[in-house]
């Protein structure tokens, strides 16, 4: 059901969501969420997509992207998993056989898809409010508006935690 309407367009924006099989945590050991983000930086290198954040959460992973020229949308996915499995292994854990996708249709998305990337792990609850979740990443060119407003510890502002959409919200208001 997942592959459902599956569209690869490059040059545009998409939300990715990779979970571990049966939801098992490990994705946040240094060793593992290193090596997806090094991955990242590597299909970036090679111009299969343009990367915008992305963070690691202990049992899935979502990504902000803009889709290259070269590969289809699955075989991104495929190439980033097929390169970080064997430090998932090594935890004892594997990704999901498939992944969510959603393409971006509004100009406004991806400021609204990246806040939600950052914000995660605060609405997980997985650190206390002045902690900064150390698994986000963003390129360094990329720069959305929301960051002007996080307070210098890199934290966000109270207010944005409670009434934050969730991804189905964003979804579907895209």
């Amino acid at each position: 059901k997942l592959r459902k309407g599956r569209v690869s367009l490059p040059g545009v924006h998409y939300f990715i969501t990779i979970c571990t099989k049966d939801r098992q945590h490990g994705l946040t050991t240094p060793r593992v969420a290193d090596a997806c983000f090094e991955q990242l930086r590597s299909l970036h290198g090679d111009r299969d997509i343009v990367f915008r954040c992305a963070t690691a959460m202990p049992d899935h992973f979502h990504l902000l992207m803009i889709l290259g020229e070269r590969l289809s949308l699955s075989q991104v996915v495929a190439k980033l998993k097929a390169k970080t499995r064997k430090h998932l292994h090594d935890q004892g854990i594997e990704w999901q056989e498939n992944f969510f996708d959603h393409r971006l249709r509004l100009e406004a998305a991806p400021q609204a898809f990246a806040r939600y990337i950052f914000l995660n792990p605060d609405r997980k609850a997985l650190l206390s409010p002045d902690k900064t979740w150390p698994w986000w990443v963003k390129h360094r060119e990329y720069k959305p508006d929301f960051l002007a407003l996080i307070s210098s510890a890199g934290t966000p502002p109270k207010e944005w935690l409670g009434d934050s959409p969730g991804a189905s919200e964003l979804i579907q208001g895209d």
